[in-house]
C-alpha cells in the first residue's frame, strides 16, 4: 500500500473533517458565494487576510456586489442585530502602503457600527507578513486560498481582456486576474478558527459553538464527508509545514505534478521536481505561471529567478515530460496579461493543496501562512474531485470545453498530449513560457532580491545592535563629568 503523504507534526498541523467541500475558481464565483453566505451570517464574520480593501467597486458587476465593502458589513449589521464583523488585515511597512486606503483603521471604526472592528497587525521580523486569506462565518462554514476581500480581485474566468466590469473603486481599470479559493463547513473550522484567534492573541467575542450549517446557494459542495490536513508556515513558532509538504508531495508524484502559482524561485522544492524528471519512470510536470509581473523591482527579482529554475527544469527534462506554460489572451500590450495568483499543487489523482503560500522562499520560511490539503487514499470520489480539477482548470487556460480535454485525456493517457491536441485553438489558450530578458534598469532591481524573496525570519530588534555602542559610549562620556 501506498504510503501516506501527509504526517501530523511533520507537514501538517491537524487532519480535520469536512462536511461539504468545494474549490471556487476565479474571483466572480469566490465573491458570488462569500456574499451569499454573508447574507445568512447570524452572529460573526471572522475576516483574517493579508490586505482588506473596502473599495472593491463591484456595483457594475451584478445586484449583491458592494461598491464599498464597509458600506455593506454596516449595512448587514443593522439587519442583524447579534452579528459581530472582526476584520485584521496586515499593516505593511511603509513602502507597501502607497496602494492601500488611508487612515484604514479609523475609517473603518468610526464610519461603522460597534460590533464591526477592523485592526492592523504586524509580525515581529522585518520584510515579512501575515499573508493568509481566511473567512470564517458563524463558526461553520469557511472560505480559504489565494484571494483577499480587495480590490482588484475580481475576474470571471472567461479573463476578458476588453472587459469593463474590471473597474476598481478608484474608478481605475486593472488586468485579469485567476485565482482559486476553498469554501467548506464541518469540524475544520474549529482549528482554522483557532489558528485565527491565537493571531489577534484575544478572544475575538464571537461565539463558540458550531452553529447550524450555512453553505452557499450560488454553489454546490463537489465533495461530501471528507478530510483536509491544515498546514502552516509560522517563522514565530519555527513551523514550515507547507515547505515539507510541498517537497513530500512531488516526491509521491507517479505520474503528474501540476502546479499553478504566481512565484516559481524555491530552489529546494526546484530540486525535487529535477528528480522526478530525471527519473525515466517519472511523472509529467505542468507548471502554469503568469506571463510577467508588474512593476520593475517585481518583474526584475521573479523573473529572473523563474528563468533561473526554467533553465534547470529544462536541463533535467531528459525525457520530455516538461511543460511550463502562460494564460495567453489576445491583446498586444505586453503588460497585459492574466495574473496567476491562485497556489495550488495536485499530485496524480491522490493529492491536492490550495492555499496562501507561494512557490518563494518568503512563504516558506519567512510569511505568516495557511494551506489545506486533501490525499485521496484511494477514495474513487476524491480521487475524480482532483481529477476533475485538473482537467477543469487546463480546459479554462485552453478555452475549450472540460468534456473535450477530457476525452482527450482518456484517449492518450496524457496530460501533455491533450494540451498540446488544444494548445493554440483558440486565441485565449495555453502558450509556452519564454526566458524573459531582463532590460539593464531590471538588471540592477534584481539586486535587492535578498531584502525581497528574504530566505531567513530577521527579527526587528536585530535594529537596535547599532544603537547598544553608541548607549555605551554616552554612558562612559556621561561618567566623566
Amino acid at each position: 500500500m501506498k504510503q501516506s503523504i501527509l504526517k501530523v507534526h511533520d507537514n501538517c498541523w491537524r487532519i480535520k473533517e469536512v462536511d461539504h467541500l468545494a474549490i471556487l475558481f476565479d474571483g466572480h464565483n469566490y465573491y458570488q458565494a462569500f456574499f451569499d453566505v454573508a447574507k445568512q451570517a447570524k452572529h460573526s464574520i471572522l475576516i483574517a487576510g493579508w490586505e482588506v480593501d473596502a473599495r472593491m467597486g463591484l456595483g457594475r458587476v451584478g445586484r449583491g456586489y458592494p461598491d464599498n465593502l464597509r458600506d455593506y458589513f454596516n449595512d448587514l449589521a443593522k439587519i442583524r442585530k447579534n452579528l459581530k464583523i472582526r476584520i485584521l488585515s496586515w499593516k505593511p511597512a511603509f513602502f507597501l502602503a502607497f496602494g492601500r486606503e488611508r487612515f484604514t483603521r479609523s475609517r473603518w471604526n468610526l464610519k461603522t457600527l460597534g460590533r464591526i472592528t477592523y485592526s492592523n497587525d504586524k509580525l515581529p521580523y522585518m520584510f515579512s507578513s501575515f499573508h493568509e486569506k481566511m473567512i470564517l462565518i458563524d463558526n461553520c462554514c469557511a472560505f480559504l486560498g489565494g484571494m483577499d476581500l480587495s480590490k482588484k480581485r475580481w475576474d470571471t474566468s472567461d479573463h476578458d481582456p476588453t472587459s469593463n466590469l474590471r473597474i476598481d473603486g478608484l474608478g481605475k481599470p486593472y488586468q485579469p486576474v485567476h485565482d482559486i479559493q476553498f469554501v467548506m463547513t464541518g469540524e475544520i473550522i474549529a482549528s482554522l478558527r483557532e489558528l485565527v484567534e491565537k493571531r489577534i492573541k484575544s478572544s475575538s467575542g464571537l461565539k463558540e459553538e458550531r452553529l447550524s450549517s450555512i453553505w452557499p446557494t450560488t454553489h454546490s459542495p463537489q465533495m461530501r464527508k471528507t478530510s483536509l490536513a491544515i498546514s502552516r508556515t509560522d517563522p514565530f513558532e519555527n513551523i514550515y509545514e507547507i515547505e515539507k509538504l510541498y517537497k513530500d508531495g512531488i516526491q509521491s508524484a507517479r505520474k503528474l505534478v501540476f502546479i499553478e502559482n504566481q512565484y516559481l524561485t524555491h530552489q529546494e522544492i526546484l530540486g525535487t521536481l529535477c528528480e522526478k524528471l530525471l527519473d525515466p519512470f517519472g511523472p509529467e510536470v505542468i507548471i502554469i505561471l503568469p506571463y510577467s509581473y508588474q512593476g520593475t523591482f517585481e518583474r526584475a527579482i521573479y523573473v529572473n529567478g523563474r528563468n533561473k529554475i526554467i533553465k534547470k527544469l529544462k536541463t533535467a527534462d531528459k525525457y520530455h515530460r516538461l511543460g511550463v506554460y502562460y494564460p495567453g489572451i489576445p491583446n498586444k500590450n505586453p503588460l497585459n496579461f492574466i495574473k496567476v495568483h491562485s497556489k495550488l499543487m495536485i499530485v496524480d489523482d491522490n493529492f491536492l493543496t490550495l492555499g496562501s503560500a507561494n512557490l518563494n522562499y518568503r512563504s516558506m520560511l519567512v510569511d505568516s501562512e495557511i494551506n489545506l490539503s486533501l490525499e485521496a487514499k484511494g477514495q474513487k470520489e476524491a480521487q475524480e474531485f482532483i481529477t476533475q480539477n485538473v482537467n477543469h482548470l487546463l480546459a479554462e487556460h485552453l478555452h475549450i470545453d472540460p468534456a473535450e480535454l477530457r476525452n482527450e485525456y482518456h484517449r492518450s493517457g496524457k496530460w501533455m498530449t491533450a494540451i498540446q491536441t488544444f494548445k493554440g485553438k483558440n486565441v485565449k489558450t495555453l502558450k509556452d513560457l519564454p526566458l524573459k530578458e531582463l532590460t539593464v534598469l531590471e538588471k540592477l532591481a534584481s539586486l535587492i532580491t535578498p531584502f525581497v524573496d528574504i530566505k531567513h525570519a530577521i527579527p526587528k530588534w536585530i535594529l537596535l545592535l547599532p544603537i547598544i555602542p553608541l548607549l555605551f559610549w554616552a554612558l562612559y562620556e556621561y561618567s566623566k563629568v
